[in-house]
């Protein structure tokens, strides 16, 4: 985990979508959902982000 990844998820829950802060950070939607589901969520062993028609924090999110 590093300072980049956190800043995406950061911008993840200002934005509310992965597409939103993609666009805010520059980087391609894929590199958004890699930075939260593959390294982010995998690191700490728990979900974050609930996924769906609206972006939610999970318990462990908060």
């Amino acid at each position: 985990m590093d300072l980049r990844t956190i800043k995406t998820f950061k911008t993840v829950v200002k934005m509310g979508s992965f597409n939103h802060a993609a666009e805010e950070l520059k980087y391609a939607q894929s590199t958004v959902t890699m930075h939260i589901k593959k390294k982010l969520e995998s690191d700490l062993g728990v979900q974050l982000l609930e996924r769906g028609k609206h972006l939610q924090l999970t318990e462990a999110g908060f």
